[in-house]
């Protein structure tokens, strides 16, 4: 699988090592159980998404550096 972003590269990852399902990774975040879908399927997303993936991916320093 190709990633277009690093967004969707890590939001798998944490899907897959953790086996959280994308309905709990998208209240976990934030955001919609249909944007972690299109994030995760290589659409577009918006700067507000970015935004708050990003300070999840902050927040969760640890576990990200367990991801990579």
């Amino acid at each position: 699988m190709k990633f277009k972003t690093n967004e969707q590269l890590m939001l798998y990852r944490w899907h897959v090592r953790f086996g959280t399902n994308k309905k709990a990774l998208a209240n976990m975040i934030g955001i919609s159980n249909t944007t972690v879908n299109n994030v995760m399927s290589g659409k577009g997303f918006n700067f507000e998404t970015k935004y708050k993936i990003d300070e999840f991916l902050k927040d969760n320093e640890d576990m990200v550096e367990f991801l990579k």
